[in-house]
């Protein structure tokens, strides 16, 4: 089972592994740059995407995944790819980055 959540980016908010058989991956953005932009976000699984949501300018998206070799992208003007070997029952973080400067649509992904 997948699920996905978009929630506002607060301080008190915390997430935390709810299955022992699954993992969750966040993914954070949260910049001055480019803040008007959205980006999409996906995991690539074979030859298909899968959509897993959008991101604002101080949002973050939870993702939940069975464990595993897992291949996500970030998805604007350009495509940025992060690998991720996934263990079950753990939380794991990603920084969604615009490019600098004011007419660039680019963004990249990063493990934290």
């Amino acid at each position: 089972m997948v699920s996905c959540s978009s929630v506002d980016m607060t301080p008190d908010v915390s997430v935390s592994a709810s299955d022992p058989d699954q993992a969750n991956i966040v993914f954070l953005r949260s910049s001055p740059f480019n803040y008007k932009e959205i980006t999409s976000v996906y995991e690539v699984t074979g030859q298909k995407l899968q959509f897993i949501g959008l991101l604002n300018n101080d949002t973050r998206l939870t993702y939940t995944v069975a464990p595993g070799h897992h291949l996500f992208l970030v998805a604007s003007s350009t495509v940025d790819y992060m690998r991720a070997e996934i263990e079950a029952g753990r939380v794991y973080y990603a920084i969604v980055a615009p490019g600098i400067g004011a007419r660039t649509r680019q963004f990249s992904i990063f493990p934290v």
